[in-house]
């Protein structure tokens, strides 16, 4: 008998000592390693912007086959161009448009959209017509838009040119098996998208525009193009293609690649983008004058592509107006004409632009099914090399991840009820019978007082969301010099991270728990960090990405306790240059007054008008938990 008392000591010490052993080994190694993965990430989106590792283009990546990019026929002649005088009144030009689609055979109508600014109500007209198809029931529809006002503010008169005379010469052919509807938008990104909510059924998508009723409907749109060719009688030097959506979303890959493929197939040069970035393009020269070499010069433009790219889908502001189609499931890009000021040799005319058109619809036109392969998800070095989600995903999260360890490691730290010689049971000699000392079973047990942490990122959380419904509602804001709203939204940060310490005080009912009420906020915050930064990973991973390379550092070393008054003062201001208020005075410096001025009138209107989230997501759950790590900088 003894000798199985005996035995079952030793296997129950040995059974808890094992799994103490394994978590103690899994904390220390998350304690020695956790800080070198934000590095691997880093390093990671390093490495990634090296054209080795991205993936061409067509022909090689073209997924859908049925899709046979540049291998249809196409016609159109010099003698199918169609050059009209456009009328800049929005009456008379919805009635030239009207006029001339109807005379084309097309089912036409227009479509009244008035939006209210304040006290001002605007009044746009939108004008379409559909060319039914002759070989199909019409249940699919590809959809061809032309804005009148154009993503660089230009009046788009060869794209309503080019599109009209698509309009009058497709109906020629009866090879054509979907849909086909010809959109002429006023108003902006507004007159867009309230057709396409009419088109869709939602007639009121906003209190302060309504709208018409849609006369005639076409299939589901399932492909669009829009077209961006600013000027009359102009030739272009190359086209732009764009990707990137609303709220960082984009189109299937093949989309773009189709388009670039028909381009291509004419000798039309394509490009990602209008233009590089002026700050872009600055860092291009500087390191081409250092005369490093062409494979340094080659990461180099793969870097500042993949940069542009990140930072635009980043954002989410619409970069033109396919960026409102994947709210709808139709998979679009924009193709916009680029002219060099300085050049005397453009190529580029009514023609080609056509040309590159009817094939990419071909290619819409001869697919059986919806684009199905999973190539929504992808960064773009230029507009034949990119990256799927598979490249660069682990370095994203990578960079987040350590806050979610480190918040497990706060939470379990020190935390063992017994010593290792204290869990050898006893034996009871009367009763023969083996007693396990108290607390055995509980291998875990500490006090978590979390009422403090809670209540400090719920007042973070409430006080930041207040301040933005009250920003968005009343836009006058913008009036007064960007300085002095940063400089404001600063103070108010340090004075709320200052005075919430003294003040929270009052409601610790034990004094003698504060130091575990702080580590529970940190961990707390620490793990709502990390959660937010990896959620929106999967659905903005630029976004996500360039959220993490301030804050995660500046949290790791902001957060350590100490009782010196400069240190304190040091890492606030360190989370202070982490948050948005760091961030937007960052955007100022870069790119003026003016500039930043731009892009915030873009992130209210895309906020307001359109639906936006990222600024919203930023604002609401990234700010608070910045706020939140001020605070207890401020009182640990």
């Amino acid at each position: 008998m003894g000798s199985l008392i005996s035995k079952a000591t030793a296997t129950d010490a040995q059974r808890i000592q094992r799994a103490r052993a394994t978590l103690a080994r899994a904390l220390a190694l998350v304690t020695r390693i956790g800080p070198l993965l934000s590095v691997f990430g880093l390093l990671g989106l390093v490495a990634i912007a090296h054209s080795s590792v991205s993936k061409k283009g067509y022909p090689n990546n073209i997924d859908e086959n049925a899709m046979l990019p540049a291998q249809a026929s196409v016609y159109f002649a010099p003698s199918d161009v169609r050059m009209l005088s456009v009328p800049w009144d929005s009456d008379q030009r919805a009635k030239l448009l009207l006029n001339q689609l109807q005379s084309a055979g097309l089912d036409s109508a227009t479509q009244h959209v008035w939006v209210t600014k304040g006290n001002v109500t605007e009044k746009f007209t939108n004008v379409y017509g559909i060319v039914r198809a002759p070989r199909a029931s019409g249940t699919e529809s590809v959809l061809l838009s032309a804005p009148w006002i154009c993503s660089d503010d230009q009046f788009n008169e060869n794209g309503f040119n080019y599109l009209m005379s698509l309009a009058h010469y497709i109906p020629k052919f009866s090879h054509w098996s979907k849909d086909l509807i010809f959109l002429f938008s006023d108003g902006g990104l507004i007159g867009t998208r309230a057709w396409l909510e009419a088109y869709h059924g939602f007639d009121e998508f906003h209190p302060d525009v309504k709208v018409s009723p849609i006369v005639y409907h076409g299939g589901v749109i399932e492909e669009a193009l829009n077209v961006e060719f600013p000027g009359t009688h102009a030739r272009y030097d190359t086209i732009g293609i764009y990707v990137q959506g609303l709220n960082g979303q984009q189109p299937n890959a093949d989309v773009p690649m189709t388009a670039a493929a028909a381009a291509s197939s004419y000798s039309v040069p394509v490009r990602l983008h209008r233009s590089r970035s002026e700050t872009g393009q600055k860092a291009v020269d500087f390191m081409r004058q250092l005369n490093l070499g062409k494979s340094v010069m080659e990461y180099v433009e793969g870097a500042v592509g993949l940069a542009e790219f990140m930072s635009i889908q980043a954002v989410g502001i619409p970069m033109a107006h396919h960026a409102l189609f994947p709210k709808f499931k139709i998979e679009g890009v924009t193709i916009a004409g680029v002219k060099d000021d300085q050049s005397t040799s453009a190529t580029i005319d009514a023609q080609r632009v056509c040309l590159v058109i009817e094939s990419t619809l071909r290619s819409f036109n001869s697919l059986l099914e919806r684009l199905h392969h999973a190539f929504w998800f992808y960064m773009m070095f230029s507009i034949y090399d990119y990256l799927p989600i598979a490249f660069y995903i682990a370095p994203v999260i990578l960079l987040s991840a350590n806050l979610v360890f480190q918040a497990f490691l706060l939470f379990t730290e020190g935390e063992f009820v017994l010593s290792a010689k204290e869990l050898e049971p006893t034996v009871d000699e009367k009763l023969k019978l083996l007693v396990r000392p108290a607390g055995v079973s509980s291998f875990l047990k500490s006090p978590r007082p979390l009422q403090l942490p809670i209540a400090i990122v719920s007042l973070c959380y409430s006080a930041v969301w207040i301040c933005y419904r009250l920003a968005t509602s009343y836009p006058s804001y913008l009036d007064q010099p960007l300085a002095v709203l940063l400089g404001y939204a600063a103070a108010l940060q340090f004075a709320v991270s200052i005075l919430a310490v003294p003040a929270l005080r009052l409601f610790v009912k034990h004094p003698e728990s504060q130091p575990e009420q702080w580590k529970l906020l940190k961990s707390l915050t620490y793990s709502a960090l990390g959660a937010t930064l990896l959620t929106i990973s999967t659905l903005n991973p630029s976004l996500s990405a360039l959220l993490a390379l301030p804050i995660v550092p500046a949290a790791y070393i902001a957060a350590k306790p100490s009782k010196n008054v400069a240190v304190k003062l040091f890492r606030m201001l360190l989370l202070q240059a982490a948050s948005p208020v760091g961030l937007l005075g960052l955007l100022l410096l870069g790119l003026g007054e003016s500039g930043a001025r731009h892009v915030l009138q873009h992130v209210w209107m895309v906020e307001y008008w359109l639906e936006g989230w990222c600024v919203g997501a930023v604002v609401c759950a990234f700010w608070p938990l910045c706020l939140a790590l001020q605070i207890l900088v401020a009182g640990f």
